[in-house]
């Protein structure tokens, strides 16, 4: 990133600035800039660093998106697309203007301001190693606007480009220039992004679109029949099966049996404004459908239904849509640690909103480490020590490896030295993880915070022995 931003900036002191605040936020996993400072001299240049008009939005964006373009050269990637809120609110009395921020709720006692964050987390397909960051979008909402009696409609007729639901093909729109060396792309989206646009317009022969149904659309069966969604999907047949354990609302682990069942359709496009149709006849979607088999009411049994721009040709290709769709979950870890599991924007005490925002775009490059680390703990992916840490870094996980090994073979990391898997081993031991005899137990986020947290304070014990023993 430092390169990146070095470029953008222009200027070698902002450069240097952006890189010290970075590799503070890293080690000490906190926005909070009395905690990861060194001193006076610091904290005076991190405050100026963030309120200097030089530093725009746009500069800390561009240099998210540069840096996931130099990452996911030659890999097949899967883009999650997210909103996230936060509520930034004066508890310690601090947040002087509330300029740059928007409502987030509202009602007849109190009024809440905040911004949403409308992300593109870009991870590995295989292995879920995140990759980086090609979209972020800050945005100040505001209040639903209360519709007049027989006007609730109107906004059904606007072209999407005019309405806030175009965010979702815009994320899409604006990633593709970032993830040209990739060899396909595939974006995933939750409910939200259940818009027929989205399908037609971002499908091509390097990318697809994945998203969860919430509509019984109309649609045309491969027999020519225009029927609904729900009821083509009834008529079929289930043709595999898988179960998954889950927690229930009492606590306890449940098994559930899914049964997996999928087809192909056309979607009719609605009677609306839309200004754009690639396919005008309608758009050609594969459905999977992963629903639970028991005897429980249809309002508690699991059930997803998932639309894909792919053509699927058999069961396992489906399965694998699900494995994507499933692996979505990544961006709701990313931004638990933005606001609770890490870093806490929420709780900062910055005294403007626009510090904040510029803040928040700092964060996430420093939450990608922890998910990295996280994602390497298996030792199933292909990242190296040396992609995460520095030499002196890698140095001091060298010693601490011998201090946190035990004698049994159990005991000890057991990951090559050069593999990101070692290092993530190291971490999550200084972070309190116990559990290397239970593959079950693996580190989570948390560990993987804390465990930073206590490496950067090694570190800087590691740094002063050095200068002043040698």
């Amino acid at each position: 990133m430092v390169t990146e931003l070095l470029n953008l900036y222009g200027d070698r002191r902002l450069e240097d600035r952006a890189s010290s605040i970075e590799d503070a936020m890293i080690a000490s996993q906190t926005s909070s800039i009395h905690r990861m400072s060194r001193g006076s001299s610091f904290e005076k240049g991190a405050y100026r660093f963030f309120n200097n008009c030089k530093v725009t939005e746009q500069i800390l964006q561009k240099a998210l998106q540069e840096q996931c373009r130099s990452n996911c050269s030659k890999k097949e990637v899967t883009v999650a697309i997210d909103t996230c809120t936060f509520g930034i609110e004066s508890k310690y009395n601090r947040l002087k203007s509330r300029a740059d921020l928007g409502v987030i709720f509202q009602n007849g006692r109190s009024v809440s301001y905040g911004f949403n964050t409308h992300t593109s987390l870009v991870y590995e397909h295989k292995h879920g190693t995140p990759v980086g960051i090609s979209y972020v979008e800050i945005l100040t909402p505001n209040t639903k606007p209360k519709w007049k009696k027989g006007e609730g409609w109107k906004s059904r007729e606007l072209p999407i480009e005019e309405k806030e639901s175009h965010k979702w093909i815009k994320a899409c729109e604006e990633s593709q220039p970032y993830l040209t060396k990739a060899a396909h792309v595939t974006f995933v989206a939750d409910r939200e992004a259940d818009i027929i646009e989205f399908y037609d317009r971002i499908k091509d022969e390097r990318h697809d679109v994945l998203s969860r149904c919430r509509f019984d659309r109309k649609i045309i069966s491969d027999t020519g029949k225009n029927t609904r969604l729900y009821q083509l999907l009834d008529e079929q047949q289930v043709l595999k099966t898988k179960e998954i354990e889950i927690i229930n609302k009492e606590g306890k682990k449940a098994l559930k049996k899914l049964g997996v069942k999928y087809v192909e359709c056309t979607l009719r496009w609605p009677k609306k404004n839309i200004l754009i149709k690639k396919s005008e006849d309608g758009v050609r979607v594969s459905v999977i459908q992963v629903q639970e088999i028991s005897e429980e009411s249809e309002d508690q049994k699991i059930n997803w239904i998932l639309i894909s721009s792919k053509k699927i040709q058999n069961i396992d290709q489906a399965m694998e849509e699900v494995k994507r769709y499933e692996m979505r979950w990544l961006i709701e870890e990313f931004h638990k640690l933005l606001k609770t599991d890490g870093f806490n924007i929420e709780q900062n005490q910055m005294e403007l909103g626009l510090r904040v925002r510029k803040l928040t775009l700092m964060a996430m490059k420093a939450s990608i480490k922890v998910l990295k680390l996280k994602a390497a703990r298996d030792g199933q992916t292909d990242d190296k020590v040396s992609e995460v840490f520095d030499t002196e870094e890698m140095e001091c996980l060298e010693e601490l490896n011998e201090e946190l090994q035990g004698n049994t073979i159990k005991q000890m990391n057991p990951y090559e030295k050069n593999q990101l898997a070692w290092a993530a081993w190291i971490i999550a031991r200084l972070g309190g993880w116990k559990e290397f005899y239970n593959s079950r137990r693996p580190p989570g986020n948390k560990t993987f915070v804390f465990g930073l947290e206590r490496f950067d304070a090694v570190m800087l014990g590691y740094k002063l022995n050095k200068k002043y023993v040698s």
